[in-house]
């Protein structure tokens, strides 16, 4: 059993995961209806969707975290108050870009 630990609007965090999780679950499916898709296709939809969701997901996090813990940061998810989830959630959509960059500049070379 999962405890999730967390003071005040902390699960908001949770909330603004929703995003990239629904968007990786539409490239997963838009990647599947596509049998002879190519690899770019492939990789926009199942690299690209979440990468951008993380990064909605991070200016969430950053717009309630700076709301909520105005005056202290009584709002948090694992001791971790709101607003710097942000940069976790921004590295994360940045990696996926990165990934989504190699992937295409390996296929301009190939062309």
């Amino acid at each position: 059993m999962m405890h999730v630990i967390h003071r005040g609007e902390g699960p908001l965090v949770l909330v603004a995961l929703i995003v990239p999780l629904t968007l990786m679950l539409v490239g997963v499916l838009i990647s599947l209806s596509f049998e002879n898709a190519s690899r770019v296709i492939d990789a926009l939809v199942t690299l690209g969707l979440p990468a951008v969701g993380m990064l909605v997901a991070g200016f969430m996090c950053l717009r309630w975290g700076r709301r909520l813990n105005r005056e202290t940061n009584f709002h948090t998810l694992y001791w971790i108050p709101i607003q710097y989830w942000a940069l976790f959630f921004w590295a994360c959509g940045l990696l996926s870009l990165v990934g989504l960059v190699i992937i295409l500049w390996e296929e301009l070379g190939r062309s």
